[in-house]
């Protein structure tokens, strides 16, 4: 498959590429962890962001498909499902950037 996530996914190019994203978490209370799914059809990448008050993923597939979804953790209300058909990788990282910011800002809702 020729596509433009196929380095960051399949190659496993999103840990040196997106590292920096991840800098303003260290000192909040919002952790994240990312895995790979190899599915031969459509490799993608899910990262799962959580603090005290929500949980979030991000799901970027090979094929331009990027799915966001946020659940409460008080009532397990889906707050945000979201999807696109993102065509770069700044597009994804546009949508990465303001999901990080979104988990960011809901750590202090009160």
């Amino acid at each position: 498959m020729n596509s433009v996530f196929r380095k960051l996914i399949s190659e496993r190019d999103f840990e040196k590429q997106a590292r920096h994203f991840f800098a303003s978490l260290e000192n909040s209370n919002t952790d994240y962890l990312y895995v790979f799914s190899l599915d031969r059809d459509n490799p993608c990448l899910m990262i799962d962001f959580d603090n005290c008050r929500q949980l979030s993923r991000i799901t970027m597939s090979e094929s331009g498909q990027c799915d966001i979804e946020v659940v409460s953790f008080k009532d397990s209300a889906q707050l945000i499902h979201e999807s696109y058909e993102l065509r770069s990788l700044g597009e994804f990282e546009d949508k990465l950037l303001s999901l990080i910011a979104y988990m960011k800002a809901s750590e202090t809702l009160h």
